[in-house]
């Protein structure tokens, strides 16, 4: 269970500085690498492993190097950082895979990816492409051995907490598991403040206008009671900052249900996508031929779901 402060508000600056940089008197290519859902196969690889290492390759993202063909100058932006990790195997759950540990490609659009920083097991799904094994993009969960030898989530996992579509049955409830080690959090660790900001954004909270510290200080109280209230759950006894997990989804439960359901949905969006049309990211008129795009793969899902499903990518 990872928390940090809300990125919304600054991603603004993020993106002005990125439609800066493409008004540049210089050729903008988008290298946009995007690892979410499963491949057409549908084969997907779900194991409870450990971190050994996670190494982001090219942290300098940006670049500038010259086109053979027209000598002119190109900026290369990658949207997404990508990170190698080498993981122990603990367990696996679905899929074929006999070696202690594995090595795989994560992209993530907004830094360094969560499971990264997860102090605990996590089951992760990875899809067997071309160039080696591929972290299904933002899909992780931590759990934590239980009693009897197996592996269990403390709460329920956010994946499940809401159908995805109405024919889905009902995600497996919560129950009370009995842990091989008290899962414990210690929240005046979690909780934000001024300095865990001040550290986050590197921006000194004395030198914004009175405007942004009162935004500052309105969105870390805001997070805050959303914690608070994650943590006044019957799935926790709480004594002063230490809250003491005491239910949850065991692994055999969970991964079943996302692999009849989410990554289900995943393998029909993998075949509309790769029907639709392709769009050159250099192109010209690429805004309007990404909405062609959208809207052909938004009507190759209607086929597939008469009782309708928005797409949104």
């Amino acid at each position: 269970m990872c928390y940090a402060p809300s990125v919304t508000r600054r991603l603004i600056p993020i993106l002005a500085a990125t439609l800066l940089l493409s008004a540049a008197p210089v050729e903008t290519i988008i290298d946009f690498d995007n690892t979410i859902g499963a491949t057409a196969s549908g084969d997907v690889l779900a194991f409870v492993g450990t971190q050994i290492r996670s190494i982001e390759d090219d942290p300098d993202f940006s670049g500038v190097s010259i086109d053979p063909n027209t000598g002119e100058e190109v900026i290369t932006i990658r949207m997404d950082s990508r990170w190698h990790s080498r993981f122990a195997v603990e367990d696996v759950i679905t899929g074929d895979f006999e070696h202690s540990r594995i090595d795989f490609i994560a992209y993530d659009h907004y830094g360094q990816p969560a499971y990264t920083k997860a102090d605990s097991a996590v089951v992760l799904y990875l899809h067997d492409l071309e160039n080696g094994w591929h972290h299904d993009k933002y899909n992780y969960i931590p759990v934590y051995r239980t009693m009897i030898g197996d592996w269990a989530s403390c709460g329920m996992p956010v994946k499940l907490r809401e159908k995805r579509h109405p024919s889905d049955d009902e995600p497996p409830p919560l129950r009370r598991i009995d842990f091989a080690s008290p899962v414990t959090f210690d929240l005046s660790r979690l909780y934000d403040t001024v300095e865990t900001w001040e550290a986050a954004w590197d921006e000194d909270f004395s030198e914004l206008s009175e405007e942004e510290q009162a935004e500052w200080k309105a969105e870390i109280a805001e997070g805050n009671s959303r914690l608070d209230a994650e943590f006044a759950t019957d799935t926790f006894t709480r004594e002063g900052d230490i809250a003491t997990c005491h239910l949850g989804v065991p692994v055999k439960d969970f991964v079943p249900y996302e692999m009849r359901t989410h990554f289900r949905h995943d393998i029909v969006l993998s075949h509309c996508r790769t029907e639709a049309p392709k769009v050159d990211p250099n192109s010209k008129d690429r805004k309007r031929l990404w909405k062609e795009q959208g809207a052909a793969v938004q009507a190759c899902v209607d086929r597939l779901y008469p009782s309708g499903w928005p797409y949104t990518e």
